[in-house]
């Protein structure tokens, strides 16, 4: 926070920095994560359009980095449950 002058006055105000868009927005998965990602999903029964439509996306490949790990949790949770080990 900063003070600079507007119609004469001093005036608090918020310097922002510009950032690009890319940096922004997180980091989509690598190869790897989105061959683990998918493998979760057939291995726990998971719907892939049910589990599309919940993260708000249209593929896999635009799956956010920062919701992977959760996801394969949850993920783990849903292919013991099928597999009878709560």
């Amino acid at each position: 926070v900063s003070q600079t002058k507007v119609k004469g006055k001093d005036v608090d105000c918020l310097r922002i920095k510009n950032v690009p868009q890319e940096q922004l927005q997180g980091k989509r998965l690598n190869d790897k994560m989105l061959k683990t990602l998918g493998d979760k999903l057939n291995s726990s029964g998971q719907n892939l359009n049910e589990f599309l439509k919940a993260f708000k996306i249209n593929s896999l490949s635009e799956f956010l980095e920062c919701k992977y790990e959760n996801a394969i949790i949850r993920l783990n949770e849903k292919e013991k449950i099928k597999n009878g080990n709560s």
